[in-house]
Order: structure tokens, then C-alpha cells, then sequence
């Protein structure tokens, strides 16, 4: 089988607004993204996935951090993380290791109600640097909104790991592929 995983940042309009009462980076992100924005999309074995940065990939963001330091931190490991958005709920089973990842899904819920397809295509293996290299845009396009609206690591600390995150990744996707960088 032929496997392909991409992760398409787009450009999303963002608020710039700025909400006082946000503590977590959840909260910060569905302030400075409106409902109605373009959507980041995730091509998994050829089917299109939407995420919307507002309520998807808001929900996502603290397990995508999580994720993508223990895979640059730790030459081999396992992870399970449960997507809690109504619009992208499922379960990954992640294991890399010998410059290889896998990923197993169950998808229980997504926009364009795919999960048929998807689960009839439910795993996908990848060089790990690129299944790292296609979350740096969206992480950027999240920092940049963030960082426009005024939001700081003194507010919401979960902003810090999350700029590590990005300068860590050394190279962008495969529907970018510049190099990263100054």
C-alpha cells in the first residue's frame, strides 16, 4: 500500500483579538481564530481531512505538543492520543522509532463524514522527520496568530514549549519543502 500523510497549513484569518480570561492555550487559540476561517487539512492516504484552527486543531494542540517533543526527544516510543473535538474525534496509536512512524487510527468523527473511508484506510508509515516537518506550518500559523493578538508565555505558559516546538522542527512538509529557517 502506498501511504501518504501531509498536513496543508492554509491561511486562516485571524481576529487579533486579545481575551484577558484565556489560561490555557486552547482558549487563547479559539479567541484569535474566527469560526468561519480557512481550514488546515490533513491528507491521510489520500482522503482530506479539514481541521479547523477555531475548535480542531485548538483541542489538538496541547497532545501535538506533547507528541512532537517526546518524538524529538526520544529515539523510539509509543502514544496513544484521543482527539477530543466533536469535529475530530478518534484515537492514534503513534510508535516511532528507527527513523519510522506509524500511525493506526480509529476515526469516530470528522467534518465531510469520512470516517468510512478512513477507517477503511486506518494507518499510515512515514520517515518521522517528515510527519514532524508537516505540523511545523500549522504550529506557525497558531504561534503568529497568538503572537499578533498579544498573548505571551506570562499568560499562557503552554505558548513556550509550543515556540520550542517550532524552532525545533528543522524543515517544513512535503507541500512546503523549503528548509526551515533564518
Amino acid at each position: 500500500m502506498t501511504y501518504r500523510f501531509a498536513v496543508q497549513a492554509s491561511s486562516p484569518g485571524r481576529l487579533g483579538c486579545f481575551d484577558a480570561d484565556d489560561v490555557s492555550l486552547s482558549d487563547a487559540i479559539q479567541t484569535v481564530f474566527p469560526l468561519e476561517a480557512e481550514y488546515a487539512l490533513i491528507v491521510w492516504n489520500w482522503i482530506y481531512v479539514p481541521l479547523s484552527y477555531k475548535y480542531d486543531l485548538s483541542f489538538m494542540a496541547e497532545d501535538l505538543i506533547a507528541l512532537i517533543g517526546a518524538m524529538i526527544s526520544e529515539p523510539a516510543g509509543h502514544r496513544v492520543i484521543q482527539w477530543a473535538s466533536n469535529t475530530f474525534a478518534g484515537t492514534w496509536i503513534v510508535d516511532w522509532g528507527g527513523e519510522r512512524t506509524t500511525v493506526h487510527a480509529t476515526w469516530d468523527c470528522v467534518l465531510g463524514n469520512t470516517e468510512g473511508q478512513l477507517n477503511a484506510k486506518p494507518t499510515i508509515i512515514v520517515e518521522t522527520g517528515q510527519f514532524l516537518g508537516e505540523w511545523r506550518r500549522p504550529l506557525e500559523v497558531i504561534v503568529a496568530a497568538l503572537d499578533a493578538a498579544g498573548y505571551t508565555t506570562a499568560r499562557i505558559a503552554s505558548l513556550a514549549p509550543m515556540r520550542q516546538i517550532v524552532e525545533s522542527i528543522d524543515h517544513y512538509g512535503i507541500l512546503y519543502g523549503e528548509p526551515a529557517g533564518p
